[in-house]
C-alpha cells in the first residue's frame, strides 16, 4: 500500500469514525473479510488506523483488539511481524490522545498487557511469537512500562514463560527481556540477579540464537546493573571462555 493511498485511507475511516454506526460498519466488513482470510495483511494494517480515528478509545481498543487476535492463526503464521507492527501502532495512537483519561489509559494499558499475555499462554509457536513481539512493542511505546507494578508483572511473566518446557518462543521472549531492560534501565536493578542466574541456561543451549541473546542480555544487564553481576563474574568468564570457539549452528 502506497503512502498516498493510506493517507487517503486514513482520511476515509476519520470521516467514518464521527458516525458511530459508519465506524461499526468499518468492523464489521474487516471482521468479515479476517473470518474469510481475505488480504490479512491489508486487514492488519488497517487496524492502527481505526484507533487513530476513534474518539472512544477504549471502548473501541477492546474490538479492535479482538479482530486483530483473529488474524493470529497457524494458517497466517508468515505474518507475525505485521501483527507486531500493527499492535506497535495501537500503542503508540492510543497514547497519542490527548483526552483520554487516567483511568481509560489504565484500561487501556491492561487490554494491551492482556493482548500480549494471552497470545504467550497458548499452546501453539505463532500465537507465542506474536505475543513476544507485542509484548516488545508495548514495552518500547508505552509509558506506563515504568511504573513498578506494570514492570514487575511483566518480568514475572517472562520468567514463567522461560521455565515452561512446552512454550517454542523463548528466542523472541529473550528478545523482549531486552527490550524490558533498556526501557526500564537502572529500575531492573531488583530483579538483575535472578534473571541472569536463568539467562545462564542458555549459554550452553544447542541454537546459537539462544546463545547470543543470552550473551546480549548478560552485557545489557552489566551495564545497568553491574554491582548484581559481579558475584557471578568468575562463573559468565568461563562459560564466555568456553564459547570463544563457537560456531553458528
Amino acid at each position: 500500500m502506497l503512502k498516498s493511498d493510506q493517507d487517503l485511507l486514513k482520511q476515509l475511516i476519520k470521516e467514518s469514525c464521527e458516525a458511530e454506526n459508519k465506524f461499526n460498519f468499518i468492523l464489521s466488513v474487516i471482521e468479515e473479510n479476517i473470518k474469510q482470510n481475505i488480504h490479512i495483511k491489508e486487514q492488519i494494517r488497517i487496524l492502527p488506523m481505526l484507533i487513530e480515528s476513534s474518539t472512544r478509545i477504549c471502548l473501541n481498543l477492546s474490538r479492535i483488539l479482538g479482530l486483530l487476535n483473529q488474524t493470529i492463526i497457524e494458517e497466517n503464521n508468515k505474518f507475525s511481524s505485521n501483527v507486531a507492527d500493527s499492535f506497535g501502532c495501537i500503542v503508540l495512537n492510543c497514547w497519542k490522545q490527548t483526552i483520554i483519561s487516567e483511568e481509560d489509559k489504565r484500561e487501556a494499558y491492561e487490554n494491551l498487557q492482556n493482548f500480549c499475555f494471552n497470545n504467550l499462554k497458548q499452546d501453539y509457536k505463532y500465537a507465542q511469537v506474536c505475543g513476544s513481539l507485542c509484548l516488545s512493542r508495548l514495552i518500547e511505546n508505552c509509558p506506563l512500562i515504568l511504573s513498578k507494578n506494570n514492570m514487575k508483572c511483566i518480568w514475572e511473566n517472562i520468567m514463567n514463560f522461560l521455565e515452561k518446557t512446552n512454550f517454542s518462543a523463548t528466542s523472541e521472549l529473550l528478545d523482549t527481556l531486552i527490550s524490558l531492560i533498556f526501557a526500564v534501565e537502572n529500575l531492573f536493578k531488583p530483579y538483575a540477579t535472578i534473571t541472569l542466574y536463568k539467562v545462564l541456561d542458555y549459554i550452553t543451549d544447542n541454537d546459537w540464537i539462544k546463545r547470543k541473546l543470552a550473551i546480549d542480555i548478560i552485557y545489557t544487564l552489566a551495564n545497568y546493573s553491574p554491582k548484581e553481576v559481579l558475584p557471578l563474574k568468575s562463573q559468565i568468564i568461563d562459560f564466555l571462555s568456553a564459547l570463544k570457539t563457537d560456531k553458528v549452528s
